[in-house]
């Protein structure tokens, strides 16, 4: 998919690297334990968790960004 879009070589293994570390790293920190726990914050001093949608939105954001810069490295070069 890497190739594809225009990247050759290092360049499309450390693309694909980047993503598949931020979806995993996601994937395992939002799993219900103490890392969930971790990321919970205090608000009128109730612990709140982050949801599924809070977790849902973050890795939206998250992987556009990274998909947006990948594309921007790609187009700086043409």
């Amino acid at each position: 998919m890497y190739e594809a879009a225009g990247f050759t070589g290092s360049e499309a293994e450390q693309a694909t690297r980047t993503v598949l570390t931020f979806v995993l790293g996601t994937a395992l920190d939002s799993a219900p334990d103490a890392a969930s726990t971790r990321r919970a914050v205090c608000k009128d001093g109730e612990l709140l968790a982050p949801t599924g949608q809070d977790v849902h939105r973050d890795l939206a954001f998250a992987l556009g960004a990274i998909l947006d810069g990948l594309q921007s490295r790609l187009s700086t070069r043409s």
